[in-house]
């Protein structure tokens, strides 16, 4: 995964300093800025993405995509892993193809590495896919159907501002 900018993580900071002011629509509008500024929530998987399996094993994705000595079905989709305990895997992320050729996916210690499905193995969630979770529902009311709540801002002057809530539909 890519690593947070400055700008990020401080809208993460705000996110749950906001979240812990009991203030979820701030977490919300603050959550669609981080959305915004990453373009899109986080997809799974991706390289280099923390996995665990079944038996608690945990490992690192370090490959994605079809694998030649798949018989059922050659474009399936398979996670190369690299497991933290050496001995959980059968490889070192290499394969032998059916004319007797070392296909290499990625490497890793001898023994570390084993492809699997993805629904063997558990990606966990994206900060951006934990955040939506936890304060929007798809069912939640929009609060600011064309973009402005209906909650007036006084100025220093004593003038009233209109609120605008930017990115309300983007969190959903």
């Amino acid at each position: 995964a890519a690593a947070l900018n400055n700008a990020q993580r401080l809208l993460i900071f705000e996110l749950l300093a906001a979240a812990a002011r009991s203030r979820p629509h701030e977490a919300a509008a603050k959550m669609s800025a981080l959305v915004d500024t990453t373009n899109a929530p986080a997809t799974h998987p991706q390289l280099h993405a923390r996995v665990k399996d079944d038996n608690d094993f945990r490992g690192t994705v370090r490959y994605v995509g079809p694998v030649c000595t798949s018989k059922k079905d050659p474009n399936a989709v398979w996670w190369g892993v690299e497991w933290d305990d050496a001995t959980r895997g059968k490889h070192d992320g290499a394969v032998t193809n059916d004319a007797g050729e070392e296909v290499r996916y990625f490497s890793c210690a001898a023994g570390a590495g084993s492809f699997v499905k993805p629904a063997k193995v558990d990606a966990g969630s994206s900060l951006v896919d934990a955040l939506r979770s936890k304060y929007v529902t798809m069912d939640a009311p929009v609060e600011a159907p064309n973009g402005l709540f209906e909650h007036l801002a006084y100025t220093k002057r004593g003038n009233t501002k209109q609120i605008e809530f930017c990115g309300e539909l983007k969190v959903r």
